[in-house]
């Protein structure tokens, strides 16, 4: 064998053939590192989208969690706060605003010195009510006849309302001024006379209850 090789060492032709021999060996292990390269590459740039998707995904889901549990919270936040209102409306007195006086005003004017008869309560909320009410007709230069009376049993809710069954205009304009302004009237009709106009001031009503006699 090793005289085989010396012999080869020795002959041009077997020397060139060795080299070229080599050459194309080191040619294609280049090609075959070149492509391991690229496939490193390609594999590698695979990895880097996939872990981009992952967590572009995962902050995806994290931002959709965080924008689902605020509009939780946005909607549990506006149901307690109208709750809140509800509550707060349901214990705060009763009151006329200043436009819806004016606007009962302005229309219970033409009908100067009508007569209207008007109870209170003992009860303070209503009392309050009541003047406020008894307010709005003085302002109106109507004749007030005021009753104070302490208990009643059952006791009244609301604002009842008597007139007779075919009222004169000052009525009308009475009962229309007081619808406009959202003051609901609890209207009972008798075969009195057509001016006759009787309001009785009873406890606030309580929102949601049963109606009360």
């Amino acid at each position: 064998m090793l005289k085989r090789f010396l012999w080869t060492w020795g002959s041009l032709q077997s020397i060139t053939a060795w080299q070229r021999g080599f050459q194309v060996t080191a040619l294609v292990a280049a090609l075959v590192a070149a492509g391991f390269q690229i496939a490193a590459w390609v594999f590698g740039r695979q990895r880097e989208i996939l872990t981009e998707a992952r967590d572009r995904e995962r902050g995806e889901t994290t931002e959709r969690v965080r924008r689902e549990a605020a509009a939780r919270h946005d909607s549990e936040l506006a149901q307690a706060n109208a709750k809140i209102r509800a509550l707060e409306k349901e214990v705060a007195p009763r009151t006329i605003g200043l436009k819806e006086q004016h606007d009962i005003v302005h229309a219970l004017i033409p009908y100067e010195g009508h007569r209207i008869f008007i109870t209170k309560l003992g009860d303070f909320e209503a009392a309050q009510y009541a003047d406020q009410i008894i307010g709005v007709f003085r302002g109106a230069g109507w004749e007030i006849q005021e009753q104070d009376i302490g208990v009643i049993s059952p006791p009244p809710y609301g604002v009842q309302c008597t007139v007779s069954r075919e009222p004169d205009a000052a009525v009308k304009a009475t009962l229309t001024a007081f619808d406009k302004a959202g003051i609901g009237l609890d209207i009972r009709r008798s075969g009195a006379p057509g001016e006759l106009i009787i309001m009785r001031v009873g406890l606030k009503p309580v929102p949601g209850a049963a109606s009360h006699q």
